[in-house]
């Protein structure tokens, strides 16, 4: 008689759930692998026909997943098992695979190990934690990340890329070709896409590590101004953990991270609405409900949704909004309050 233990039971419905999801998604075929060498789907894009746009995945699943913090999911894992992944050619992504809630989460192992290096390369300890941002779900990774890592169109890929070729030119020898590929390299680093999302990058942090102190200081109101200035000129290239970031500060809400994601819809409502904000704050109800009411009015700004005439617009989603009486002194709420005056008076409607 053939028996199963309780972890491989555990794994078969992970795998199979994390082959649903990424069904679910229309765009993707799945193959589950026959014999398990560290892989166990293929996942194909298949938005207009087989082009070869492949990720290999790797399921991990729990019953007991540590998902209390608020930003990350952790998982303990084995370096020896990620540092495997680290030599395959084609892209290969971790789905974590929370049972109990059943949902799943994602991380691009190769761009991890690459940005974890010197913590997987001390031999002792045997095991590292892995965190994965919550905004990291497998649906807003199959209609987004996951799309551009299979077409290797991620800044990481180009990267290691470039580096690949660099390697071969030097090893042919021909140093003239290798000392203008390598001004090449640097000026494409330096410059562009690159270069826009570190400024992003830094300024996210630079808000996050002042916390409430953003509000209230010189130096709070200094970055607040920058990041403005960046979600009007560069707001194509945020992402949700950049704005999930911004919005989440451990027990409370940013009053300027929720100005910048108005700032965001406003002038850049075409790529906001495609990162399905929504999804990424499904732990946090009033700022999911917010996202959702903005997509709802494509080109209508923030300010005019509370300012011009609040009546003309359909607050209730799925029994919650604000009411009548609260719709009347709204214009006034959002003078002094912005953006976070919909939070304050968000109520479950009669």
């Amino acid at each position: 008689m053939v028996s199963r233990s309780k972890s491989q039971i555990i794994g078969e419905i992970g795998e199979y759930l994390t082959c649903y999801e990424i069904l679910k998604s229309r765009s993707w075929i799945a193959r589950m692998q026959q014999f398990d060498y560290g892989i166990d789907i293929e996942a194909e894009l298949m938005e207009t026909g087989s082009h070869g746009h492949t990720v290999k995945v790797q399921v991990k699943s729990s019953d007991h997943l540590n998902v209390n913090d608020l930003r990350y999911v952790k998982i303990r894992l084995e370096k020896s098992y990620l540092l495997q992944y680290e030599s395959y050619a084609l892209p290969v992504i971790l789905v974590v695979v929370d049972l109990l809630n059943e949902r799943c989460y994602y991380l691009y192992l190769q761009e991890w190990i690459a940005l974890n290096s010197s913590r997987l390369s001390v031999s002792l300890p045997a095991t590292e934690v892995v965190e994965i941002p919550k905004v990291n779900t497998i649906e807003s990774g199959l209609s987004g990340e996951w799309k551009h890592i299979a077409k290797k169109e991620t800044d990481f890929q180009y990267r290691k890329l470039l580096f690949e070729v660099e390697q071969m030119i030097n090893l042919q020898e021909h140093q003239s070709m290798a000392k203008a590929f390598r001004e090449l390299l640097n000026n494409r680093i330096e410059s562009g896409r690159s270069l826009v999302l570190t400024t992003i990058g830094d300024i996210v942090d630079k808000v996050v590590g002042l916390g409430l102190e953003i509000r209230g200081t010189e130096d709070g109101w200094e970055v607040s101004q920058i990041l403005f200035r960046i979600c009007r000129e560069f707001g194509e290239y945020f992402t949700k953990d950049h704005i999930f970031k911004i919005v989440v500060l451990k027990d409370t809400y940013s009053r300027v991270g929720l100005s910048a994601l108005e700032l965001l819809y406003d002038n850049y409502f075409s790529h906001t609405s495609s990162l399905r904000l929504p999804d990424a704050f499904i732990d946090y109800f009033d700022i999911q409900y917010y996202c959702r009411l903005r997509e709802r009015y494509p080109g209508v700004t923030g300010i005019v949704m509370a300012c011009a005439n609040p009546m003309e617009y359909d607050w209730n989603i799925d029994g919650y909004g604000l009411s009548y009486k609260t719709l009347d002194i709204l214009p006034n709420k959002y003078a002094n309050r912005g953006p976070m005056a919909f939070l304050h008076y968000l109520q479950k409607l009669e």
